[in-house]
Parts: C-alpha cells; sequence; structure tokens
C-alpha cells in the first residue's frame, strides 16, 4: 500500500512539473527563439576557416649504437660501450612538444612563404589576419605598463626568445597548427587551419618540412655523437692493436729456437691476446665506416601517406551544429528557469523569516 502511494505521489509530481511547463510554454518558446536567433547569427558571422591535412609515418626502425658483436667483444677486453647506444630517431611522441617549442615557433614564424605572389614572413602573414590592431594595442600598452620588460644585454645570446609579435602569435598557433599522432597504426597527422584555403596549405607544407629537418637534425647529431665515440675508440684500439703485435713479432724473434713448455705457454698467451685485439680492432673498422655513412644522411625519413592539398570545404563553422546547440541550450535554460523558479522563491521567504 506504501508503495503504491509512493508511484501515485511520483506520478502526481510529474504531472504537476509537466503543468507548469505547459503554462510558462509562452516563455519556453520565446527564450528558445531568442536563442535560436543568437545562433543564427553566431553561426552567419563566424569566420570561415579551412584545413589543410598531410598524413605520414615516421621511419623509425633504424636503430642507433654499435652492433651486439662489437659489445660483446669490448666486454671481453674491458670495454662497456653501452653509452654508445644511442637513438637516433625522436619518438613521434614527441612531436607535440616539438611544435610547442620556443625554438619551432620562432623560426616557423620566421620562414619566408608565397603570399599573392610576393614573399611574406609568416609571422607578418598571422599578424595580418589576426586583428593587427588588436595585438599592436596589446604590445603597445605591454610595453607602456611594464617598460623593464626588454631584453637585457647581459642574457645569455644563447637563449631564444620570442619578440612581442612573435609570442602574441604564438598564443593563438597551437588552435591552428595540431599534431595527431595514432598510436596503434603508427600515422602522424599534421594540418593546419587558416582563413585561405591556399595558404592554409601553404603554411601546412611549411610547418611539416621544419618538423622533418627537427627530426632529421637531431637524427645527425646523434650519428656524429657516435661517429665520434667509434672513431676515439678506433684509434686507441688502434695504438694497442700495433703494440701488442709488436710485442708478439718481438718475442717470437727472440725465441725462433726454443721449443718449452714456457715459450708455447707465452706464445699462446699473446697470440690469444693478439687476436682478440685484431677482431675488436676490425669490428671498430667496420663501426666506423657505418657511423661515418650514417652520417652523411640527408634524406627524408616519413613516408607520405596523405600529400599537403588545399582544402575544397571549409572546416569551420559547422552552421547546422551551432543553431542546433544553441536552440537546445534555450530549451534547456528556459525550463530549467521554470521549473527552479517557484522553488528557489520558497526559499528566500524562508531564509527571510528566518
Amino acid at each position: 500500500m506504501t508503495s503504491q502511494n509512493n508511484i501515485d505521489q511520483d506520478e502526481i509530481d510529474l504531472v504537476a512539473l509537466l503543468a507548469q511547463i505547459w503554462q510558462a510554454k509562452r516563455l519556453i518558446i520565446l527564450s528558445t527563439l531568442c536563442f535560436m536567433i543568437i545562433g543564427l547569427m553566431v553561426a552567419l558571422f563566424s569566420k570561415v576557416t579551412f584545413k589543410s591535412e598531410t598524413t605520414f609515418v615516421p621511419q623509425t626502425n633504424e636503430k642507433g649504437g654499435v652492433s651486439s658483436s662489437l659489445s660483446g667483444l669490448a666486454a671481453i677486453a674491458g670495454i662497456n660501450l653501452g653509452s654508445a647506444d644511442i637513438s637516433n630517431q625522436i619518438p613521434p611522441s614527441l612531436y607535440p612538444t616539438i611544435l610547442e617549442s620556443t625554438s619551432f615557433i620562432k623560426e616557423f614564424l620566421n620562414t619566408t612563404v608565397n603570399f599573392n605572389g610576393d614573399k611574406i614572413l609568416i609571422k607578418d602573414y598571422l599578424s595580418l589576419n589576426s586583428s593587427p590592431g588588436i595585438i599592436s594595442g596589446l604590445i603597445k600598452g605591454i610595453k607602456a605598463v611594464f617598460p623593464s620588460s626588454e631584453k637585457s644585454d647581459n642574457l645569455d645570446e644563447n637563449f631564444i626568445f620570442l619578440d612581442d609579435l612573435e609570442y602574441e602569435l604564438s598564443k593563438g598557433l597551437s588552435e591552428k597548427l595540431i599534431v595527431s599522432i595514432n598510436e596503434k597504426e603508427g600515422f602522424v597527422s599534421l594540418s593546419m587551419i587558416d582563413t585561405d584555403p591556399i595558404m592554409a596549405a601553404v603554411l601546412n607544407r611549411a610547418a611539416f618540412s621544419l618538423l622533418q629537418s627537427t627530426v632529421i637534425n637531431f637524427k645527425i647529431e646523434n650519428a656524429k655523437k657516435l661517429f665520434d665515440f667509434v672513431s676515439e675508440q678506433y684509434s686507441e684500439k688502434q695504438i694497442e692493436f700495433e703494440a701488442i703485435q709488436k710485442e708478439l713479432a718481438l718475442f717470437q724473434d727472440r725465441n725462433k729456437n726454443i721449443s718449452t713448455a714456457v715459450f708455447d705457454s707465452e706464445r699462446q698467451r699473446l697470440q690469444t691476446k693478439y687476436d682478440l685485439s685484431y677482431a675488436l680492432y676490425q669490428e671498430l673498422a667496420k663501426q666506423k665506416a657505418q657511423a661515418e655513412l650514417q652520417l652523411s644522411k640527408d634524406t627524408p625519413i616519413f613516408s607520405i601517406i596523405k600529400p599537403i592539398t588545399p582544402p575544397k570545404e571549409k572546416d569551420a563553422p559547422k552552421r547546422a551544429l551551432i543553431l542546433v546547440i544553441y536552440t537546445f541550450l534555450g530549451v534547456v535554460l528556459s525550463t530549467g528557469y521554470v521549473l527552479i523558479k517557484k522553488p528557489v522563491k520558497e526559499i528566500v521567504l524562508q531564509i527571510n523569516k528566518t
């Protein structure tokens, strides 16, 4: 019986709520229409943007470092080559970090591209399409309020600085230049959003080239470290091998007519030492040649799946979606206002009485 009363009470409350909404239908409809008009205005006057996208696969199968055979021989000889196992690739998971780095942003913004037949810096183009009046006003205001924000002459020249315009443009660059990584499938997508479809492709191509050159330079830098290390070990082992070779030759010359157990034992010791040194010397020579060959490589390491092309269709705004969102928002807010108006008034009255 009690359960039935609870069900009846719930039904009564639901009917009361529906009745309350029905009584305020005029307010709800008018509010929804207002939100629809606002959504329509936002959809119509939002800036049209285009997205140029490229998809590529980084070639990360190559591995740096010395071979396992060299490592084994070096271990027997008492040499630790673990530090030479240097990875010669930047993992794709770090690509977003590269795009956010100050060095990349500065170099990208100071890259020259073609715009309407003229050469122009990317930062100058972006400033033309990013409300330059607002940006310049912000820059002047910052300089006026904080005149000491200029870089000091005492700062290290090796630091990389963004000037005021570059700093302002960098804030919105992360929303325009986007890299996404599909770790499961192993491909990377790089996209650039701009109001001009041609410039979206041009800027995306500049960003792609800069990203690729950054990865290649890192690869070459690590190959140079490996080459220097192997060259140093090669020179040391060459001297050591020549010394052992000379020692063995002198021992044999001094003991041509001697045949004793002590002689055989010493000759065997020197021969083993010579063989081990020669094997390590030969392996180091091979590794030096391989490292030198790796150092000379300067080829693209991205296999492009989807090339960069100017987009045909706009990326934003999605006008239908904007209109639906604003309409839904109008219905929800107006209905919520109708439902909570009476309880809120009662709570306020109770608070005032107390």
